[in-house]
């Protein structure tokens, strides 16, 4: 009697053990937020995946995940047996369609992450961690800056080599960051980055047709925010997001 209810006891520890290896776990900011937060909340999260489902990286040919200009770009410090690793195959498609279903929305599949982030609830959280499929589930972290420390004035004092110097280019309001880097003499130099394809990210362009774009080709553009083409955001005071 004693060895039967002793071995019961053990089955019945190994199956609790067992289901809760199978939940995915929280990270480290949901971890310590996920009591706190309402059932009614739309919280954003960031969903790992585990792999990248059967997809083989050895079957896949590089020009299929690559532009021939990033192939020649990485040939300059990769040898060619390992152009492509597996953080360039797309996401698990099946990984993407399921979570879909599951939560409030799906915002960005990111392939280099094996990851989405999603808009979902207290309650759509807990059943993500039990996709077998799933790594982890995190809250995407958001920071604010403390306005304590900004100082205001009225005076804009050009520092002594600007007071000598006429630029190419006027740079309005940017001219003080512009020139903690020197842009401007590169600028004076006739260097505009020509050849050079550059990723910006900031948190709008109000002027695109300032004559600063004027010599560019802009090859795309996309608003992560509002979801649109245009990068002139819907919000257009100049506080917006800074």
């Amino acid at each position: 009697m004693k060895r039967t209810l002793l071995v019961t006891i053990i089955l019945f520890c190994s199956f609790v053990i067992s289901s809760a290896q199978q939940l995915a776990p929280l990270g480290k900011l949901l971890s310590r937020h996920l009591q706190s937060i309402k059932e009614s909340d739309e919280n954003l999260v960031l969903i790992t995946f585990k792999d990248k489902g059967t997809q083989n990286l050895s079957t896949t040919s590089s020009r299929a995940l690559l532009s021939e200009k990033a192939i020649a770009r990485r040939a300059k410090v990769r040898s060619l047996n390992s152009i492509v690793d597996a953080q360039d195959l797309p996401l698990e498609q099946s990984y993407v369609e399921n979570i879909k279903g599951m939560v409030t929305r799906v915002r960005h599949q990111l392939k280099w992450f094996n990851a989405v982030s999603a808009v979902a609830t207290k309650q759509q959280i807990e059943s993500l961690r039990a996709l077998p499929f799933v790594q982890e589930v995190e809250l995407v972290g958001r920071w604010k800056t403390d306005k304590s420390l900004e100082k205001e004035t009225d005076e804009f004092i050009l520092p002594p080599e600007q007071e000598l110097l006429v630029d190419s280019l006027n740079y309005g309001n940017s001219f003080t960051q512009i020139n903690q880097i020197k842009v401007n003499a590169v600028h004076n130099l006739g260097i505009y980055g020509q050849g050079i394809v550059v990723g910006v990210f900031d948190n709008g362009f109000r002027l695109p047709n300032h004559e600063s774009f004027a010599s560019m080709n802009i090859i795309a553009t996309y608003d992560f925010v509002d979801h649109k083409k245009s990068v002139v955001p819907i919000n257009t005071s100049t506080g917006f997001g800074s």
